[in-house]
């Protein structure tokens, strides 16, 4: 467990608005900042970053917390990984207790393990494609037939895996890792034969897959040409590693690590179906180009692209299957509040087939020819139907196309959707829209407005208000302490917890854990909080003595004179 000491180091040495304003275009909004939520759609910003507490809001979805949790939600990374992440970036060491129970610190250093022999299995690969006495195939479909660059090679660590069973396997071995090492990896496979561990991946050009943080997580391999042996079942072009401990094929984008800069700043992503597409697509110098880890995108992987782009083009193979999972993926882009656009490749199947033969100034002229979703969908439907009437493809594909409104995920996209559907088939926009309400059922958009105001006595009770008031003001946070320790406060979660870090003087961590009320809290106008605090604490004493007096009136003739004598004071205090 990494230690407290070290967590309040990374902490202090990490500017909130800095590493979100790496994601998040922010404006200084008095003393916080705001802008829009990189984790739900929407038009006017209602995330808010506050410096002076280190933590941030979203009022508008409630995702909230200090700056780990902001690390741990963009980054997808446990409460470790964010304070290892942050660290590495200050350049500060992480130190552990080694005293922390050993289930936490396991988990961590096995998963910590496996990265380090997919990285040494990484390296493996890449040096025997360069050097290797029996790579001088691969290397020629590598440099020659795919026209591959030695910078490209590099940046994307391209490698090769023998042919022999367990070379990858021995040399593992060699360096210190176990049998059991490279079977979590994913990287071995025991053989139900004999019983032997062996290399999974053997005779193919090898593809490292990169998590955010640039770490290797898991591998594809493409089988050459040639790889078939006579009379034998030819092995599956593609090998993927399977999932693990660290690698989850649906929550990760290939190219992403390498092109995310380029992302970030065109705020765009072109998404191609295969490995060599995205290399060559960066090769080309277009390098905001990734592709999901198989031909279908995923819900996490719509979630990372959101982080990181306001628009996507879609360009899969021009075959049946590349165009049906191009769709689907569109679709699902829909789903997640992009207004996604398509491509389409003239006179070759896909991108890197596309500039063995043509320019990148060509493929960008291509990209520049880009249609909706709605145009493409139509286009398709109308194809199926090409042997009936014109009227009757248009009414069909007008149709069938109808179900994307339903995805959109606010009016203004679902408008449009539906003026394009009219104009691109003929259909009129009253019968169109006629169809619409009765495919939706009248269904309009979500709305959303702004939070209402918010009044203290709305939400919080006295000992919560205590707590919201000493995170506000350093200086009522030793009373608070005194209150707590005389009166036994913040017996429930998350307030307990907070407090916890308070005593701790970890006051962002607190923060944090409250960061809705925190937020609320610091929008209303205290003028005299001292005063406030002292007539709450004076609240908290008077409701003591009158349950001592309760218990005194119940008691033997000595407690009925401390009784008479408390009665006294409690009256005075009243009146």
């Amino acid at each position: 467990m990494i230690t407290e000491g070290t967590v309040s180091r990374v902490r202090e040495a990490s500017d909130i608005v800095e590493v979100i304003g790496e994601h998040v275009p922010l404006k200084r909004a008095g003393k916080d900042f705001k802008g829009l939520c990189p984790f739900h759609q929407e038009k006017t910003p209602s995330f808010m970053v506050s410096p002076s507490k280190g933590i941030f809001h979203c009022f508008g979805c409630g995702v909230g917390g200090d700056v780990f949790k902001f690390v741990m939600e963009t980054e997808r990374l446990s409460y470790p990984e964010a304070v290892e992440r942050l660290a590495e970036k200050k350049g500060i060491p992480v130190e552990r207790d080694n005293n922390a129970p050993a289930p936490s610190n396991q988990v961590y250093e096995r998963k910590k393990l496996l990265n380090q022999v997919l990285e040494r299995a990484a390296q493996f690969f890449h040096k025997r494609l360069l050097e290797g006495k029996d790579a001088d195939i691969p290397r020629r479909y590598v440099f020659e037939k795919r026209a591959l660059k030695p910078e490209t090679v590099e940046k994307f660590l391209i490698g090769w895996a023998p042919q022999g069973p367990d070379a990858l396997v021995k040399t593992a071995l060699k360096a210190g890792f176990t049998e059991a090492d490279l079977l979590d990896a994913g990287v071995a496979v025991k053989s139900h034969r004999d019983g032997r561990v062996l290399d999974v991946f053997r005779g193919r050009v090898v593809f490292p897959i990169l998590d955010l943080k640039g770490q290797v997580i898991g591998f594809g391999g493409r089988v050459l040409e040639d790889a078939a042996r006579p009379g034998m079942t030819p092995p599956p072009k593609y090998l993927n590693s399977s999932d693990s401990t660290v690698f989850q094929k649906g929550r990760n984008l290939y190219g992403f690590y390498q092109g995310a800069k380029a992302v970030r700043q065109s705020e765009e992503a072109l998404i191609l179906e295969g490995y060599m597409d995205v290399i060559a697509a960066h090769q080309a110098g277009i390098e905001n180009a990734v592709a999901p880890l198989g031909t279908s995108l995923t819900s996490e992987q719509c979630q990372i692209l959101k982080r990181y782009a306001s628009n996507v083009t879609v360009l899969f193979d021009m075959d049946k299957a590349g165009e049906t999972a191009g769709i689907r993926g569109a679709e699902l882009l829909l789903e997640h509040g992009f207004f996604p656009m398509m491509a389409r490749l003239p006179g070759a199947k896909d991108v890197d087939e596309f500039l063995r033969k043509h320019s990148p100034e060509e493929l960008k002229a291509v990209l520049l020819k880009k249609i909706t979703l709605v145009d493409f969908r139509v286009d398709v439907l109308m194809k199926e139907k090409e042997d009936l009437p014109p009227q009757v493809r248009r009414a069909y594909a007008a149709k069938a196309a109808l179900p994307l409104a339903m995805k959109a995920q606010d009016e203004i996209v679902r408008g449009e959707i539906l003026k394009g559907i009219a104009f691109k088939t003929g259909v009129s926009p009253e019968s169109l829209n006629a169809e619409w309400r009765k495919l939706s059922g009248g269904k309009g958009g979500a709305k959303t407005g702004p939070a209402a105001p918010m009044r203290t006595s709305d939400i919080l009770n006295p000992e919560e208000e205590l707590l919201c008031l000493a995170l506000e003001h350093e200086t009522l946070r030793p009373r608070l302490l005194a209150l707590e320790k005389e009166f036994g406060l913040f017996g429930t979660a998350p307030w307990k917890e907070a407090f916890d870090h308070l005593r701790r003087n970890d006051a962002a961590a607190a923060s944090g854990l409250l960061h809705e009320v925190i937020f609320k809290f610091s929008k209303i106008r205290i003028e005299d909080p001292e005063a406030i605090f002292e007539s709450i604490a004076e609240r908290l004493h008077q409701k003591k003595e009158e349950e001592r007096l309760k218990d005194l009136g119940r008691g033997d003739s000595p407690a009925l004179e401390e009784f008479r004598k408390l009665a006294h004071v409690v009256k005075g205090r009243k009146e």
